[in-house]
């Protein structure tokens, strides 16, 4: 049998899948295993997963870009959806968009 590759964490090479195949399929008593049912869900719902987190990236950046062009000097960090709306309403003024837009107690602009 021929020793696998040992080179610190890089990949080995198709030689050594070609070996350690055969080994699995020359060994005698090896415990065949089977994929737990949780497992097989989660791996079916994982890229959906990763699909909504992109699709809500996506929207986040646009309603920024938006919001950029909208309003002057662009919106603050950390804006809620409502705060959002609130400061495009038709005849929000500049001076009350910027009040109470953080936690901390509001800011001045940008």
């Amino acid at each position: 049998m021929r020793l696998l590759n040992t080179s610190h964490g890089r990949k080995g090479g198709d030689a050594d899948a070609v070996s350690a195949c055969v080994a699995a399929l020359t060994a005698h008593g090896l415990v065949t295993t089977r994929m737990d049912a949780a497992v097989t869900a989660l791996r079916a719902i994982a890229p959906h997963r990763d699909d909504l987190v992109a699709i809500r990236t996506q929207t986040v950046n646009r309603l920024d870009g938006a919001l950029t062009r909208l309003i002057p000097a662009g919106a603050p960090r950390g804006l809620s959806a409502d705060r959002a709306a609130e400061m495009l309403r038709p005849g929000a003024s500049p001076r009350g968009r910027w009040q109470n837009t953080s936690r901390a107690g509001g800011r001045s602009g940008r």
